[in-house]
């Protein structure tokens, strides 16, 4: 009896001496999304405002439009744009896939709703498709790439007949330095600061692709309307933050016959 008792204890001991030793189930860790493709729109500074105005004169300002910016953590939620004085016109609710990428625009302007499905293959943006709100197809623009990088954009508009437009991209280093549409060319030149607007793909990004595409901002930009006759020349200039982003942005536009000035202050989170 007495033998059986020290087995009993000896196997108890080992029991607890196991148990001591083993060791703790190591945590899964969470999982990581990647960074940098495209549909993300994950700033280092989050913009919360862009006001815009008329230089009239040499210093009076007249109002021309407000852009606010909302966000949800690291993502932007929604944009919603008024005129001076409140006056709605447009606001834009971004939804996002598991990879933080755009995956829908509800587009709502003062005078209709449309809404914007973005269609991916692989890391890369392949489609967008815009909608009525009934989901009658309305437009459709296709990414076409030379080296992973987009070098023309093809706009469908799927009206009472289907209109086509198309869009070529020259690149220098990280920014279109030649955007044709039609056989209209647009020359940019850059500055080295960030572009606060950089892969955001809102609702109108095909008439705006020099800021969406470019990863610092234009300082000079050169339409010609007649070749060797006609072009409309801009000129920018800004006042940056100590992170290199804007705050101020001046943008001078020549007709050929009148200099329009525009000035554009940024706000950050």
């Amino acid at each position: 009896m007495k033998n059986t008792f020290k087995l009993f204890v000896a196997i108890a001991v080992c029991i607890m001496l196991f148990a001591s030793c083993k060791k703790e189930p190591t945590p899964t860790p969470e999982p990581t999304i990647e960074t940098g493709l495209e549909g993300q729109f994950m700033p280092e500074r989050k913009i919360a405002s862009i006001k815009t105005y008329y230089l009239i004169g040499e210093d009076s300002l007249r109002p021309i439009i407000q852009n606010y910016y909302e966000w949800d953590g690291d993502l932007l939620s929604k944009t919603t744009q008024t005129q001076f004085g409140g006056s709605f016109v447009a606001s834009q609710t971004i939804q996002y896939d598991s990879l933080n990428r755009i995956s829908k625009i509800d587009f709502v302007k003062s005078v209709d709703s449309t809404f914007l499905e973005y269609v991916y293959e692989g890391k890369e943006l392949a489609k967008v498709n815009r909608y009525k709100e009934n989901g009658e197809l309305l437009e459709e623009y296709t990414f076409i790439r030379t080296d992973g990088k987009v070098t023309e954009v093809q706009k469908n508009t799927y009206m009472e007949t289907t209109e086509f437009g198309t869009k070529t991209i020259v690149w220098e280093g990280d920014n279109p330095i030649q955007i044709t549409l039609n056989e209209l060319p647009t020359d940019y030149t850059f500055d080295d600061k960030i572009n606060p607007l950089y892969g955001l793909y809102e609702a109108d990004f095909f008439f705006n692709l020099e800021n969406v595409l470019s990863a610092n901002n234009i300082l000079t930009s050169t339409m010609v309307i007649v070749p060797g006759v006609t072009n409309i020349t801009s000129t920018y200039t800004y006042e940056y933050d100590d992170k290199g982003y804007p705050v101020k942005a001046t943008y001078i536009q020549n007709m050929g016959f009148t200099d329009t000035t525009v000035v554009s202050f940024f706000t950050y989170l």
